[in-house]
């Protein structure tokens, strides 16, 4: 029998002003068997699973938006490696947590997670094609317990999705600086998510026409400060004075200059400074970084997705085998917003200045602490990181009624 678990995040955009209990019931109802939590805050979800991990559940319904999903995996391998990694780093024992977990001897809790879109932000859920239909999935789960109990969680197809680690350099086995994620990077992502967060202050909802109107109004900022600098050179010969005269122009608010070094796999950026950063890990089998409606349609697009019946393929399960996409570097504003439409499409990013590449391992190393997005959850970490693959994070597809 298949043990589940739901996580509904009572701080997510569709879960908040009371529905989160309503969904609690919703889906305690539904799953029957499961257990349901609401999580409000970083403890709850740490001592929720710290139970997955004294008994481990199978799959994990997550009522929320990718920062949820986000931080749940954060604390769950956190967890997992309190009790099971004595003598090894986080990042070594997250290279053996997928080995470790399809064994089931081994006593370690690497749930697959069905994504029920509640967030802001929903690109498992929109990418993997999780409907979340609640009565549906828990029809499908009664006839998997009853026809096929022998398949366990191979009554369904499952997708997994490499998850880059990201922590301290100095110190890798501190916990505290320790994150996940899979989509988004430091800098460029960034900023713009904190322009795209912008109407929250104001009480209001983020959409996608707010995400066009940050990427339009930073393109024509562009554009105009480029003209601008060319008409002042004319009359005053000083870019300098250009530069301060439009010193809060948006498209410097939105890709500053910070002073850095970066390493891809030991080998050492040539600037000293960059103004845009982005990473997302390579679980698709087409290049690119890609914004949700050019994020891979299906879940089969992805390298490493098993049909039902189909056991899992140890050899996609390497996370040798994946690397980080990294795009970085010192671009001007302007340059930056010609390369829009190339990155819309998952091209990569030939700006004067720009590196765009990928690397199994990371190295930021900045005068200011480092910024970034984690899978639309804003974090704040030290001056200095390492961004690694670490293992491969199973998704289950409970939308499609399993074959009797």
């Amino acid at each position: 029998m298949l043990r589940i678990a739901a996580l509904v995040n009572g701080n997510a955009k569709n879960n908040k002003i009371g529905r989160a209990e309503k969904e609690r019931q919703m889906l305690q109802r539904s799953l029957r068997t499961a257990k349901v939590n609401i999580t409000t805050k970083a403890d709850i979800v740490r001592a929720v699973c710290q139970d997955y991990v004294k008994e481990p559940v199978d799959i994990v319904m997550v009522s929320g938006g990718d920062g949820t999903i986000q931080n749940f995996m954060t604390h769950c391998f956190i967890e997992n490696y309190r009790k099971f990694g004595k003598g090894m780093t986080p990042i070594e024992f997250a290279r053996r947590f997928n080995q470790m977990a399809m064994d089931p001897g081994s006593g370690v809790c690497l749930p697959a997670i069905y994504h029920r879109k509640k967030g802001t932000v929903n690109f498992y859920s929109d990418t993997l094609g999780m409907k979340g239909e609640i009565e549906t999935i828990a029809e499908n789960l009664e006839i998997a317990g009853k026809y096929h109990r022998e398949l366990g969680k191979t009554a369904f197809a499952r997708v997994y999705v490499p998850v880059i680690m990201i922590y301290s350099k100095e110190n890798p086995n501190d916990l505290d600086a320790l994150q996940l994620m899979t989509i988004y990077g430091d800098g460029f992502a960034y900023n713009f998510f904190e322009q795209y967060y912008e109407p929250k202050k104001k009480g209001d909802d983020s959409t996608f026409f707010t995400a066009a109107n940050v990427i339009t109004r930073g393109s024509v900022s562009a554009v105009l400060a480029k003209v601008m600098d060319d008409a002042t050179r004319l009359l005053f010969a000083s870019a300098e004075i250009s530069r301060r005269i439009y010193r809060n122009r948006y498209a410097d608010v939105l890709v500053p200059k910070i002073r850095c070094e970066v390493r891809l796999d030991g080998e050492k950026l040539p600037n000293t400074e960059r103004t845009v950063t982005a990473m997302a890990s390579m679980g698709a089998k087409t290049y690119g970084l890609r914004i949700s409606w050019l994020l891979p349609g299906r879940a089969e697009d992805l390298r490493a997705y098993f049909p039902p019946r189909v056991t899992e393929n140890p050899e996609l399960m390497d996370s040798a085998d994946y690397r980080i996409h990294f795009m970085g570097g010192d671009v001007a504003p302007l340059d930056l917003s010609k390369t829009v439409p190339s990155l819309l499409l998952g091209k990569k990013n030939n700006a004067r200045g720009a590196t765009d590449r990928t690397a199994r391992r990371i190295e930021i190393e900045q005068d200011e602490p480092l910024r970034y997005i984690a899978d639309g959850s804003r974090q704040i970490n030290g001056c200095s990181a390492v961004f690694e693959i670490a293992y491969l994070q199973p998704f289950i597809l409970l939308d499609k009624r399993p074959c009797r």
